[in-house]
């Protein structure tokens, strides 16, 4: 599961996932708080999710935004988290204040004292040309600092991507040798850019290519869910094997979890099936909601050449990101998410 401890965020990335959840105000909701400190999880909250955490026998806390670090808490989150024996990532831009910086770089961090081998981060970044100078320069005093704990996440959001910059990246900064993978998803009746499903396969090349290339610098890639296998030639399947940490279509509820203990299956399907975390025992019974819920829904996959395929059928591949399939089924009936909610 994961934690959205804030949905302020300081950075506009075209693909967002959150993009229903986080920007509100820009689609004109009419419950957005006034303030940023109302838009963060309170202590109480956040305490309810540690000891949730704890009756799932689940010692990842993962910290997601949002910019995590905009939380105004966030040092004091951090150590709460780890005082209490989790293993903290925290899935972020780097776009630090100086207060979050000091606290990483000081003579108590967290990196330099007993608890280093608990804290880990995600830097999610994008190509350099897609931001500003300032934003590269506290990018970059912000990895100087993290060094092995770090690795790198890159979302694939159009066909003419480039993540070789990443390699630079991480033997510059001496980063842990491998790249999170993410592929933009459409959002369930909420615009953001992602590669369209024609598109897939001149991007699968094109990722495979990359990665050859990155691995002959000892970087390998890993998948997050979405990906199908038709994205893949037989050829650059093997080539993948090679060059990343493995490689399975995957599917699955990720499970996020917002301020007020509000829960959703994943970002792409925020708008649907929303239930509060109170509701339930432990994370694997949500996780068994969630699965209920899609089960009929995973059985024709995401496109139409899901539909009769044995790697489907054998669950050898999900058939790509749940969403895709759901966003094209409510083109033909606009009221598809109200319906499927109500039910």
């Amino acid at each position: 599961m994961n934690l959205i401890i804030t949905d302020v965020c300081n950075r506009n990335c075209p693909y967002c996932f959150a993009e229903f959840k986080l920007n509100r105000e820009t689609r004109g909701a009419k419950d957005v708080p006034s303030s940023k400190k109302d838009r963060c999880i309170s202590m109480e909250n956040y305490l309810i999710y540690l000891d949730f955490l704890e009756k799932s026998s689940d010692n990842k806390l993962k910290l997601l935004g949002g910019e995590p670090t905009l939380h105004p808490q966030f040092t004091q989150l951090v150590d709460i988290g780890l005082e209490r024996g989790f293993e903290v990532t925290i899935f972020t831009n780097g776009l630090w204040n100086d207060t979050v910086l000091e606290y990483f770089k000081g003579p108590t961090s967290p990196l330099h004292t007993n608890t280093h081998s608990r804290v880990n981060f995600v830097f999610n970044l994008n190509e350099p040309g897609g931001q500003t100078e300032k934003e590269n320069r506290l990018q970059d005093r912000s990895l100087e600092i993290v060094g092995v704990h770090a690795k790198c996440g890159f979302n694939i959001y159009r066909t003419d991507f480039d993540l070789l910059f990443l390699g630079d990246i991480i033997e510059k900064y001496s980063l842990q040798k491998f790249i999170r993978l993410g592929l933009a998803c459409p959002i369930a009746n909420t615009p953001n850019e992602y590669i369209r499903t024609e598109d897939l396969k001149g991007a699968g090349t094109r990722l495979a290519g990359q990665l050859r290339q990155l691995e002959k610098r000892d970087i390998l890639g890993t998948f997050d869910c979405g990906f199908p296998l038709c994205m893949f030639s037989e050829d650059e399947l093997g080539s993948i094997t090679l060059s990343t940490g493995g490689f399975k279509s995957l599917c699955s509820p990720i499970i996020d979890v917002g301020a007020d203990l509000t829960a959703w299956p994943c970002f792409p399907l925020s708008r649907m099936f929303n239930v509060k975390l109170a509701d339930f025992k432990s994370g694997k019974d949500m996780e068994e909601f969630y699965k209920e819920k899609f089960k009929h829904f995973r059985q024709f996959g995401s496109q139409d050449d899901c539909l009769g395929c044995k790697y489907l059928q054998r669950a050898q591949c999900a058939g790509g990101c749940l969403a895709r399939g759901l966003v094209q089924w409510a083109k033909n009936d606009p009221a598809f998410f109200e319906k499927l909610d109500a039910n």
